[in-house]
């Protein structure tokens, strides 16, 4: 689950190249874990020894190793936005590599590493939570078997039409789709209560 929502996040974040790479997919997917496993051993000590004890964090050193493989991987792409950037609104590529393109100040445009930062960083998130919320929706419908037929009976009349899996309002029609996720995700939510 984990690797199927990093293809599908890395898509919108840095689009269809990267997103089909085994190494950037290992790098987001390395980062998501490693972050979250570094922050709990971190949380250990008092926040007045913590500059000392990132030392003794050995998935800090993990961590530093995968920004700078992020950024190696970024940089020939930005570069290219930056290079293509005259172009008009139509042919750019509609992904958060591009967004921050257009919406950082010029002299931060080529901070690799900053970019880098926030690529993993949402990647990170959107994993964890993503692949978590997927997974307790499977658990789900693997106990309540009888809303199997009752989702996917609405999934073929909702994208029967011809341009259905074209149009923007299809998956706001899913009304029994988006109430078992949110009813799986208030049940099973990850959220401290």
């Amino acid at each position: 689950m984990v690797r199927a929502v990093s293809r599908l996040s890395g898509r919108a974040f840095v689009g269809t190249s990267l997103s089909r790479s085994e190494e950037w997919l290992n790098v987001s997917v390395s980062f998501a874990i490693t972050a979250f496993i570094a922050v709990t051993k971190l949380q250990f000590f008092p926040p007045w020894i913590r500059p000392v004890a990132q030392y003794f964090v050995s998935e800090l050193k993990t961590i530093r190793k995968d920004l700078a493989k992020a950024q190696a991987m970024l940089q020939p792409l930005i570069e290219e936005r930056l290079h293509n950037s005259d172009a008009s609104e139509d042919e750019k590529p509609d992904d958060f590599i591009q967004w921050l393109s257009d919406a950082l100040p010029e002299e931060e445009r080529r901070n690799y590493f900053i970019q880098a930062k926030i690529q993993l960083l949402l990647s990170a998130s959107s994993i964890h939570t993503t692949s978590n919320l997927t997974t307790d929706c499977i658990y789900d419908l693997a106990i309540h078997q009888e809303m199997q037929e009752i989702l996917r009976e609405e999934v073929v009349e909702v994208f029967a039409g011809e341009d259905a899996w074209e149009r923007k309002d299809s998956i706001g029609r899913l009304k029994k789709t988006d109430s078992l996720i949110k009813e799986s995700q208030r049940l099973s939510s990850n959220i401290s209560k």
